[in-house]
């Protein structure tokens, strides 16, 4: 089984960071986050994870926390501070130059020894601060990130293994012949030239790749190494694990390349009255107005002011969500309404967990329902996103990841030392750049 924390902020629920612990003064501090991974590493946690989201709300900011570094910069000063875990932050390819891109990961990549990892998205808003008067299209989207991730592929294989030789008595540093400028020419995308540096530790940086939609599902089957998928419920989780080994498979790829991580909001505690207990604390601590301002944004905008919280979600706005523009979490939520659940549990789902898995009990009986659902094979392990810091840690460390380890599911040391080596990924073979060619 393999695991990815996710890191950036206090806690995933909305309500998290109002509890003893949350970290949440010094969500902008380095010290924070360098305590949470040296104790990731310590657990042999597999990597870190962190989101970012292009574009900032303001009217969220009265009750929810917004303070958001940028993911690659925090990384990088995390990196000095570690030495195994890996690394992976979010870049947007609708903003982020393939070039940029490259660069920016392969850096990370040397400076932690291998451990780096990029999550390409393609969002679905913030425009307005990037210069653009609308956003393209959700297919438009998906060309330009499988675009991007064609010419970052290229120029990280612009350096041949044999491209350094550091001949300090000949006085010859590299090979210039052993180095091959990308030519990629694409609709959107259009690079030529090489990166200034050598080739990944790892042969290349890992690709994470998080869409659920079928375009989302094709890039993944392409080009990723791991998806992070949401799905919270044994039967769809199967479902996309084995869609996506499949779509692996007719891109000529083994499915055994590609693991899917399922994301999890695990609450547990020494008993399941406990769990329960506390779960029921976030939600009292939730404000309601601004989980429904959000759930009305979520679906293009409706007014909300006028619904009853213990009723099951009115037909006209469950058919509003079905025109809503496409996401996971937006899917995640319709399930919950397609089965009647009132408004109040469908606003908890999204408030808690933005409609990943949550499962609730004690420590005995979270880890036996994560180990199940990897046993089952319907995941390859889990991208763990903390309720709250303070007993979300705890009990992901001091609890969790021991009785995993005690049922075989999880190895109690790293086997090696890049971020591929955690994942028992293969490690890429350079081959000659196909000048031109979409590879």
């Amino acid at each position: 089984m393999h695991l990815a924390l996710v890191i950036g902020d206090a806690g995933f629920h909305q309500a998290g960071w109002r509890l003893p612990g949350s970290g949440v003064e010094q969500l902008s501090e380095l010290r924070l986050f360098q305590g949470i991974a040296q104790r990731a590493e310590q657990a042999c946690i597999d990597s870190l994870f962190v989101a970012d989201v292009a574009g900032f709300d303001p009217a969220s900011h009265s009750s929810w926390p917004t303070n958001q570094l940028e993911p690659l910069t925090l990384l990088s000063a995390l990196a000095a501070v570690t030495s195994r875990i890996g690394l992976i932050g979010t870049l947007s390819t609708t903003y982020t130059p393939a070039y940029n891109l490259a660069r920016q990961v392969l850096s990370l990549d040397h400076l932690s020894g291998g451990r780096a990892g990029v999550n390409v998205v393609t969002s679905r808003g913030g425009q307005a601060l990037y210069g653009m008067e609308s956003l393209p299209s959700h297919a438009s989207r998906y060309r330009q990130a499988s675009e991007s991730l064609s010419a970052a592929r290229e120029l990280w294989d612009s350096w041949s293994p044999e491209a350094v030789r550091a001949d300090k008595a000949l006085g010859r540093y590299g090979d210039p012949e052993e180095i091959y400028p990308a030519d990629y020419q694409g609709e959107s995308v259009k690079v030529r030239g090489a990166l200034p540096t050598p080739r990944s530790p790892q042969g290349r940086p890992v690709v994470v790749q998080a869409g659920a939609s079928q375009e989302g599902r094709d890039l993944a089957a392409r080009y990723a190494d791991v998806v992070f998928t949401m799905q919270p419920d044994a039967e769809h989780a199967a479902s996309f694990y084995h869609d996506l080994k499949d779509r692996a498979r007719r891109q000529g790829r083994d499915p055994a390349s590609l693991r899917v991580l399922q994301g999890v909001t695990p609450i547990s505690a020494d008993t399941a009255e406990l769990a329960q207990r506390h779960q029921l604390t976030l939600e009292r601590m939730t404000d309601t107005q601004e989980a429904l301002r959000r759930f009305a944004a979520l679906l293009g905008g409706l007014d909300y002011q006028q619904l009853n919280l213990d009723a099951p979600v009115p037909a006209l706005i469950r058919e509003q969500s079905l025109q809503a523009p496409a996401s996971t979490v937006v899917r995640a939520l319709q399930s919950l309404m397609d089965q009647g659940r009132p408004l109040r549990e469908v606003l908890q789902a999204l408030v808690a967990s933005r409609g990943h898995w949550t499962p609730v009990g004690s420590h005995d009986q979270v880890a036996d329902a994560l180990a199940q659902r990897f046993e089952d094979g319907h995941t390859d392990g889990y991208v763990v996103l903390l309720a709250d810091l303070a007993a979300g840690l705890d009990g992901l460390i001091e609890h969790l990841i021991p009785r995993l380890r005690t049922r075989g599911c999880l190895v109690s040391e790293y086997s090696g030392q890049t971020l591929r080596e955690h994942l028992h990924l293969p490690l890429p073979i350079w081959q000659r750049p196909l000048q031109g060619i979409d590879q």
